[in-house]
């Protein structure tokens, strides 16, 4: 009798092509508005992808990652995001000495309100103020109470945001994993400077 052998379907790790073609262009428009070299893009891998947010950016290789995930959004938000991350790789690109976190982000939230009406993205903008508002509501939330479950995360974030924009799963490992973090979006510090494009 012959041994019977088990196979395991394994889907594959789905690469949304059409989002990928959508973010790369916007990050060679939002590149040469700053006047910036534009950076490289590359997918996150399935498994970073749900630890991490929609994008972010490397300096060491000028590469902005983007998720998956943000497929589910509309081509108006991949563009606020590439606004966003591009704004990173400018700071790399002009600004002399090291930058503390919390002032890049700050500063990258401030170049989203500067260069949103350039590209017609000025609500989408205001919509992604609120999702970093509602990250911040849930890691003062998730530290009152740990146990917050999914559910009321969601809620909680549905207050301040659209529903396209809430990962509940991988936002409630983001805060309890990096408690605080996310506060750098609206309370970093942000310094005049003529060599930097931000409006402040």
């Amino acid at each position: 009798m012959q041994p019977r052998c088990t196979f395991i379907f394994v889907a594959p790790y789905h690469i949304p092509t059409a989002m990928i073609k959508t973010f790369r262009r916007a990050v060679e428009e939002v590149s040469a508005e700053y006047e910036c070299q534009t950076p490289a893009v590359r997918v996150m891998p399935k498994k970073q992808g749900r630890r991490e947010g929609f994008a972010y950016y490397v300096p060491a290789t000028n590469t902005i990652h983007i998720n998956a995930a943000a497929s589910r959004l509309r081509r108006a938000d991949l563009y606020v995001l590439a606004i966003h991350e591009v704004a990173h790789a400018w700071h790399t690109e002009r600004m002399r000495g090291p930058v503390a976190g919390s002032r890049q982000e700050r500063c990258a939230m401030a170049c989203e309100g500067k260069y949103a009406k350039a590209f017609g993205v000025e609500r989408e903008a205001r919509e992604w103020l609120n999702y970093r508002r509602a990250r911040v509501a849930l890691d003062k939330a998730v530290r009152r109470d740990p146990s917050m479950g999914e559910s009321e995360a969601r809620r909680l974030m549905l207050r301040h945001c659209p529903a396209r924009m809430v990962r509940v799963r991988s936002e409630l490992r983001r805060v309890r994993e990096r408690p605080g973090e996310v506060r750098g979006y609206l309370h970093g510090e942000v310094r005049r400077s003529d060599r930097c494009p931000c409006p402040l």
